[in-house]
C-alpha cells in the first residue's frame, strides 16, 4: 500500500490523481482527512504534522510512502525527521522523497537532512529533486499579476528553467509504482530556461492583457511577502531565491530528469499557460 503525504498539496493532488486513474491503490494523509477523501475522491486518514505520536497509525499498513514535508516553516526537518523514524517503526519499506535541486550540495539544509536520514534507515529510496514550480505562478503570484498587470520579482535578467508540477507528480508515480528509479536522486527542470520578461509576454497571451517583468528591489519584495501573510523568515528565504540564486544564473540549468523517467519532454511555460489561462484572467 502506499501512502501519500501532503496529499492535496501542488505535487501531491496530482500524483493522486495519476495513481487513481492507473487504478493503483494508495491512501491520501491529510490534517482534514474528510475534506481530503472528498477532494480525491480516495481513501484518506489523519496526519497532522505537529502530531507525530499519530503516524503509527496513518502507516499500519504501508509499504511505500511518498514523503512531501510542508514548506514555509522552520519544523520541516524536525517533520521530516520524524515521519522517516515512524516509517522506519512501521516497517515501510520504500520512501519517494520530494526534495529540492541541489540539495545535495548543501549537507545543512533540512531537505539533505531528511534525504540521509532516509538513506541510513535502510529504505529503498527515491529523492525527486525539482528547481522552481511552473504553478508558483499562480498560487502564489497571480493575485499580485491580475492587480498590477506586473511579475515583481528582483531576479533581473535571470533565467529559471521552471517545471511543471504535473511532470513531477509523473515522475514520482514511477518511483512509486516501480524499482527503475530506485537508489536516484533526480534533479528535476523544465526544458527551457526563461527570464521573468519571457515569462510575463508568455502569460500576456492567454491572460489577454498586458503583463510585464517588474525588477522590485529585495526589501521591498519581503515586505509584501509578509503583507501577504507569509512569516518573515520565509518571506526572507524566498527573497534570497529570487534575487541570489535566479538573478545570479543559478536557477537555469536543464536537466533530462523528466524525459529519462518518463519518456516524455517536460512541459512548456506556453502550454501551462494555456491550461491555467484561467487563473490570471482579470
Amino acid at each position: 500500500m502506499i501512502l501519500l503525504t501532503s496529499a492535496t498539496g501542488t505535487v501531491g493532488r496530482e500524483i493522486a490523481a495519476l495513481l487513481k486513474s492507473q487504478g493503483v491503490p494508495f491512501k491520501a494523509a491529510s490534517r482534514t482527512p474528510s475534506e481530503a477523501g472528498r477532494k480525491l475522491g480516495v481513501e484518506a486518514v489523519a496526519w497532522d504534522w505537529t502530531r507525530p505520536q499519530d503516524f503509527p497509525t496513518a502507516l499500519a499498513g504501508v509499504d511505500t510512502l511518498f514523503l512531501g514535508t510542508p514548506p514555509g516553516t522552520t519544523q520541516e526537518m524536525e517533520w521530516g525527521l520524524s515521519a522517516v523514524e515512524a516509517a522506519r517503526k512501521a516497517g515501510v519499506r520504500k520512501i519517494v522523497k520530494l526534495s529540492a535541486i541541489n540539495v545535495e550540495n548543501m549537507p545543512d539544509s533540512p531537505h539533505r537532512r531528511i534525504e540521509l536520514a532516509v538513506e541510513r534507515g535502510g529504505f529503498t529510496w527515491v529523492f525527486l529533486r525539482p528547481g522552481f514550480f511552473m504553478q508558483n505562478l499562480d498560487e502564489g503570484l497571480a493575485e499580485g499579476i491580475k492587480a498590477t498587470g506586473t511579475i515583481s520579482v528582483p531576479t533581473g535578467e535571470g533565467r529559471t528553467s521552471f517545471i511543471d508540477a504535473r511532470d513531477i507528480a509523473a515522475v514520482a508515480a514511477v518511483g512509486l509504482t516501480g524499482n527503475r528509479l530506485d537508489g536516484r536522486g533526480l534533479t528535476l527542470t523544465g526544458g527551457e530556461a526563461l527570464t521573468y520578461a519571457e515569462v510575463a509576454a508568455i502569460l500576456s497571451e492567454t491572460a489577454g492583457y498586458p503583463i510585464r517583468h517588474h525588477d522590485i528591489a529585495p526589501a521591498e519584495h519581503t515586505e509584501i511577502l509578509v503583507k501577504a501573510g507569509i512569516p518573515r523568515h520565509y518571506a526572507e528565504f524566498l527573497t534570497m531565491l529570487y534575487h541570489e540564486v535566479v538573478r545570479n544564473g543559478y536557477a537555469s540549468a536543464i536537466t533530462p530528469g523528466v524525459q529519462e523517467a518518463t519518456g516524455k519532454a517536460p512541459r512548456t511555460l506556453k502550454g501551462y499557460a494555456r491550461d491555467y489561462a484561467a487563473a490570471f484572467r482579470r
